[in-house]
């Protein structure tokens, strides 16, 4: 991994913990950006609440299906410009941030990605720990990565099998044209 990524991905340093090493790599990215405030107390319980949901679905079947996996949905989704309607239900459901401490996800994560990507399928030994006040553009991440799915199968969604996060399984062949359909 230190080879591949000349020498910015040490697991040595970070005792071949992936997680640290990614967050050492992404502290090397965003340098030239203010370190947020520690996430605490409302603003957590928001931000824990955002995962709860996710799309499922799993039905009993025999036969022939065909996995479609969409590989590197989140990395996709945080090197690029996210726009999100506000949904106005009467509920709070919205932390306004300033626009001055607002950053733009390509800004955050694209050479991160980037650098990412080219090493992804090496095996590494995982640990426990992310902390980071950048931490509150996930459920953003989270929002954006679950309207993708969503669209995509929605025209097949009575013909899925097994539906989890990235992956879906259906009884039949089909074509995705994902420029139309994400």
């Amino acid at each position: 991994m230190k080879q591949a990524t000349k020498g910015l991905v040490n697991l040595y340093k970070t005792s071949g913990m992936m997680k640290t090493a990614a967050l050492s790599l992404f502290d090397h990215y965003t340098k030239h950006i203010s370190t947020p405030d520690n996430i605490q107390g409302q603003e957590s319980m928001y931000i824990l609440n955002c995962y709860r949901g996710g799309l499922m679905k799993a039905i009993p079947y025999e036969g022939t299906a065909y996995k479609y996996d969409v590989d590197s949905h989140y990395p996709a989704i945080m090197a690029s410009l996210i726009n999100f309607p506000l949904i106005n239900d009467g509920q709070v459901n919205f932390l306004e941030y300033p626009p001055n401490t607002r950053v733009s996800g390509k800004m955050l994560f694209q050479d991160f990605v980037d650098l990412l990507y080219s090493v992804k399928y090496e095996t590494v030994k995982h640990d426990n720990i992310f902390v980071s006040g950048f931490a509150r553009i996930s459920p953003f991440l989270t929002a954006a990565a679950r309207s993708k799915m969503a669209n995509l199968i929605l025209e097949n969604v009575d013909d899925i099998s097994f539906l989890f996060l990235n992956f879906f399984l259906l009884f039949y062949f089909y074509f995705f044209n994902f420029k139309k359909n994400i």
